[in-house]
């Protein structure tokens, strides 16, 4: 995979346009959520927008290809679902919100479809934004507050954000640190990502989630057998063991005995009140898709049908409720296209970059079942960065297709 184009630096406002997005990526995780400072979100996200049209209409550089069609496809059934929706102010009212994303979502793809920017900068700002994180955890807590709070069973994160969300920063943080890890020779370097790694994975479990949890497990797995393979799968086996070994003896501590009584539920069956919760709103889900399978129930509307006033806590019912079978289909044969992009070039290849997305990319898709994602502003980011590097290679290809014909014809 090619992350800069040889011989170019790119322009200043194109730097700018990549420091805003990775503004937006670091603001929204970590002030997003809060009613008191997402105003300051709102304004990068407005920030990124006005810099980008400007680099769109100055440099009149802009590339679309195949892979940007089903995304917005499904962007456009969702706005028509107000004709056939239920409920139809429902409808309208979050699509106030929800176009914002999609207009998030384009200019992110914008922005990565120009070869000259690296898409690593999207690592860099989950990275950073898992500091920036536990930094202002512990403004808001401060060290003795968290480790109080979690020796008296609670879970942190409630004063930031929500629970689940706040130990998926700190998941996304450790996944990357963990690759950089790999990825580093100098020994410094390695010591300050383990160290990261550390207090990442604390702050992740601080939080209680389940989530968080699984997460890391998958996101260092997955890098580990993608990086050494079946040839090496007994270092795999290996490392996946003390690994293990290490999280259950730390769950042992007695700071972590909320986080340790929800995974081993987790593993036995047990179930607590919000496992319930969400399973009745799958059930509800599923009995509203089969009313009407094919067009759904309009936008936003399983909250106001079944008069819960919220999303279902699962996007793939949420799909299924909102826009029927064709919305779900536009919404995930995209994956299609990302996983076998990120097969062919990552794992055939050996690019670890890609790997790493093909890691998020599985992680996005299985997480589905217990978070909505497509109401997510973090998601349509992430979304525009994948479908821009599929994009990439096809652009790249028909390109120097182009080119090569027109050497052929003769002066």
């Amino acid at each position: 995979m090619r992350y800069i184009k040889e011989n170019q630096t790119g322009s200043s406002i194109k730097n700018l346009c990549t420091w805003l997005f990775q503004l937006c990526v670091i603001a929204d995780a970590i002030i997003g959520f809060d009613p008191r400072l997402y105003i300051v979100s709102k304004g990068c996200m407005l920030a990124f927008f006005i810099v980008m049209l400007f680099n769109i209409i100055w440099n009149l550089d802009l590339k679309i290809g195949s892979a940007f069609v089903l995304p917005v496809l499904f962007m456009l059934v969702t706005v028509a679902s107000c004709m056939w929706a239920d409920y139809p102010n429902a409808t309208i009212l979050k699509l106030t919100t929800q176009v914002q994303l999609y207009v998030l979502f384009f200019f992110t793809y914008a922005l990565f479809t120009n070869e000259t920017i690296d898409v690593r900068k999207y690592f860099d700002a989950l990275y950073i934004a898992g500091i920036g994180m536990t930094l202002f955890a512990l403004y808001r807590y401060g060290l003795t507050g968290i480790i109080k709070g979690m020796n008296e069973g609670k879970r942190i994160g409630r004063m930031i954000t929500n629970e689940n969300v706040f130990g998926m920063v700190f998941s996304k943080a450790a996944i990357v640190a963990f690759f950089y890890y790999l990825r580093s020779k100098k020994a410094q370097i390695r010591l300050i990502h383990i160290f990261l790694i550390i207090i990442f994975t604390f702050f992740a479990f601080s939080s209680g989630s389940k989530k968080a949890f699984l997460m890391i497990l998958a996101g260092i797995f997955g890098i580990n057998i993608l990086e050494n393979g079946i040839k090496k799968s007994w270092k795999t086996i290996m490392v996946s063991v003390l690994i293990i070994l290490c999280i259950f003896l730390i769950l042992q501590l007695p700071v972590f005995s909320t986080m340790n009584e929800r995974i081993m539920g987790f593993f036995t069956g047990e179930k607590d009140k919000s496992e319930l919760q969400r399973t009745k709103m799958i059930d509800l889900s599923l009995q509203l898709f089969y009313e009407k399978p094919i067009l759904g129930h309009g936008f936003n509307n399983f909250g106001t049908i079944t008069g819960l006033g919220a999303y279902s806590h699962n996007n793939m019912t949420e799909v299924l409720v909102s826009t029927g079978l064709i919305g779900f289909i536009l919404f995930y044969f995209p994956y299609v296209n990302i996983l076998k992009w990120g097969w062919k070039n990552g794992v055939m290849k050996k690019d670890y970059v890609v790997i790493l997305f093909l890691i998020l990319s599985v992680i996005y898709l299985i997480f589905g079942y217990g978070m909505v994602e497509y109401y997510d502003k973090e998601y349509w980011m992430f979304l525009g960065v994948m479908v821009a590097c599929v994009d990439n290679e096809k652009i790249m290809r028909k390109e120097e297709g182009i080119n090569a014909s027109l050497q052929t014809i003769p002066c």
